[in-house]
């Protein structure tokens, strides 16, 4: 079990190797001009001496909360797992953004009991302060945490204690019956990059074309990914409440359109 970063040491002690090439080749040139937060931190990952394997044997399941992934695994490390892994991620998290660091790592998962758990407005972090406000902790952080234990729970059960009974409870009619109108919650156990890439090819070609677009679209399509800087304002794409548009669409959630 591991949350952020934390995310990152979980999956590599179930079997994903560090993405050595990729980190030499991406920290250098996406480093300086990236929005996603997580990159820094994963680019630390160059000067650590562990950059072997760091696979445990004994891990049987893995339950990762806003995960680090994308730079320092890659597809390469992160289709080495074979554990069953519950991930989980928050439409809001301006620190791990969505797309690139839950949602399209999850389509890198080969393993065949893989969960991908969104919370529509949730962010980073699940603290709960009786006198602080912590924006990284999202509308309802007791509801968030409620959701991590029952679905985490399931997921143990059916994965680490072999009781199949609790298999039911991860599935996407459970999440939806779960789910709160203060914290939409979904479940789903495939996404298909095909989607996500057809979702960026059309957003590039719109904006290649002139057409106003969402910043909502903007954000989700492209946070992270500066190649694509030369067609966009840069300041469509700093606002890190506007993650949730394409996760509509791949959720079916209420998305927004084109200006």
């Amino acid at each position: 079990m591991g949350h952020s970063f934390g995310g990152y040491t979980a999956l590599a002690l179930a079997g994903a190797p560090l993405n050595i090439e990729q980190l030499q080749t991406r920290c250098s040139a996406e480093l300086a001009d990236s929005v996603n937060l997580s990159i820094p931190v994963q680019c630390l990952a160059l000067q650590s001496q562990f950059q072997s394997a760091l696979q445990d044997e004994r891990i049987d399941a893995v339950f990762v909360f806003n995960p680090f992934a994308s730079f320092v695994f890659g597809q390469p490390g992160l289709s080495q797992l074979q554990t069953p892994v519950l991930m989980v991620g928050g439409s809001d998290d301006p620190i791990a953004p969505t797309l690139v660091e839950q949602i399209q790592p999850f389509t890198w998962l080969t393993t065949s009991n893989k969960y991908l758990v969104l919370m529509q407005g949730g962010s980073h972090n699940y603290a709960i302060s009786e006198t602080l406000s912590d924006p990284l902790s999202g509308p309802d952080p007791s509801l968030a945490r409620d959701y991590l234990k029952v679905l985490g729970l399931a997921f143990m059960q059916t994965h680490i204690v072999g009781q199949s009974d609790y298999s039911q409870f991860l599935q996407a009619g459970y999440a939806q019956y779960l789910s709160q109108e203060t914290l939409p919650l979904s479940l789903v156990q495939n996404v298909s990059l095909e989607t996500i890439e057809q979702n960026q090819r059309f957003v590039v070609d719109a904006a290649k074309k002139g057409s106003r677009i969402s910043a909502f679209t903007l954000m989700v399509v492209f946070a992270g990914q500066s190649r694509v800087r030369s067609h966009l304002n840069a300041h469509s794409i700093m606002n890190t409440h506007l993650w949730s548009t394409l996760i509509a669409v791949l959720l079916g959630w209420p998305s927004v359109t084109l200006l």
